[in-house]
């Protein structure tokens, strides 16, 4: 077999043409939780699956998924294997000559399958996550889930909308992935709330505004804009809106931060004559390339003096949150304050 779609993965479980093995994995975990579980819902066996269904943790080692692997059914004509989170980078050079052996001469009565959820595969892979992978491919499929992109994201909305009576304009899609980052997981969480919302009709930005809850780090950066553009009020009373949702200080300085750094980069770009467009690559912003292009238009307001003194002041606050007794809220409250004295200075 080989590396397959996630429509050659639909035609399998509609044909009922199944591979011995599968490796499914990906950025969306969300997305290789359901299609692992739709697959062991079409091969796992109808009879007695308290003898034929094995479930394995992957630090179990290799001895102990051959064994299940190699186990004859009882009372059915097949079984089914699920490894979950194995990881080949913790095998040993013994294990993963066992496990290639294994892959190279699976019984026909098993279907194996080794679902990644919650171990994070580097996108750079490892010979070691090469070599496991190609041995999956070889006898049989493996589906890899990567990040959705936006208008991959905006597709599913829509149709999502449109089995629940609505509709979805793209600005209130782009207003959505913007509020709640481009975890399919949460999106589809938000889709729910918005629909029961609308009932019928067009979900617009009103209604997106009114019912998503944005991510904490998209809160916090609605808050540096806040300051940014000299809404102070709306900046402290974001503040306080996530600090009565405990959020942790530490991740949203960490936020304010990074909004801060990408207003200095694009700062720096355009004094010295450069495109905003040309720091997403060497700084790896990839799908969040669109707070490069908030940041060139809103750094304008600051010189780049003003943002090494803003920087100055954030660094300040990370240490005293770190290593003080101070309480938070003073602390950021004190830094936000010194943030907008820092922007009215010229």
């Amino acid at each position: 077999m080989a590396q397959i779609t996630e429509e050659q993965f639909r035609q399998q479980l509609k044909s009922g043409a199944f591979s011995r093995v599968y490796l499914i994995f990906g950025a969306e975990s969300a997305l290789v939780v359901r299609y692992a579980a739709q697959l062991e819902s079409r091969v796992r066996p109808k009879e007695n699956p308290e003898f034929n269904l094995h479930r394995i943790s992957g630090d179990a080692g290799v001895d102990s998924i051959a064994e299940a692997v190699e186990t004859l059914p009882m009372m059915d004509s097949g079984t089914c294997v699920v490894v979950n989170n194995y990881d080949p980078e913790a095998a040993s050079a013994s294990d993963t000559k066992k496990l290639a052996q294994l892959l190279a001469d699976l019984p026909d009565y098993c279907v194996l399958i080794f679902r990644a959820a919650s171990l994070t595969v580097p996108a750079k892979k490892t010979a070691k996550w090469k070599a496991f992978i190609q041995a999956v491919a070889a006898a049989g499929s493996v589906l890899e889930l990567p990040a959705r992109t936006d208008a991959e994201l905006i597709r599913f909305m829509n149709a999502f909308a449109q089995r629940r009576g609505c509709t979805m304009n793209a600005a209130a899609a782009r207003e959505l992935i913007e509020r709640c980052g481009h975890s399919w997981e949460r999106l589809q969480n938000e889709m729910e709330k918005l629909c029961a919302w609308t009932q019928s009709g067009e979900i617009g930005r009103d209604a997106v505004e009114a019912v998503s809850a944005p991510v904490p780090e998209t809160a916090a950066y609605r808050m540096a804009n806040a300051l940014i553009a000299g809404n102070y009020d709306a900046a402290y009373r974001q503040l306080d809106t996530l600090l009565f949702q405990r959020e942790e200080p530490v991740m949203l300085l960490g936020a304010l931060i990074s909004a801060y750094v990408d207003l200095y980069r694009a700062r720096a770009a355009a004094d010295s004559g450069e495109p905003v467009a040309s720091l997403a690559e060497p700084f790896r912003y990839g799908k969040m390339e669109f707070k490069l292009k908030n940041a060139a238009r809103d750094c304008r307001r600051y010189s780049l003096p003003q943002l090494r003194r803003c920087l100055d002041i954030l660094d300040e606050a990370d240490r005293a949150l770190k290593s003080s007794r101070t309480d938070a809220r003073i602390v950021l409250e004190k830094m936000m304050a010194q943030l907008m004295c820092a922007a009215m200075e010229r």
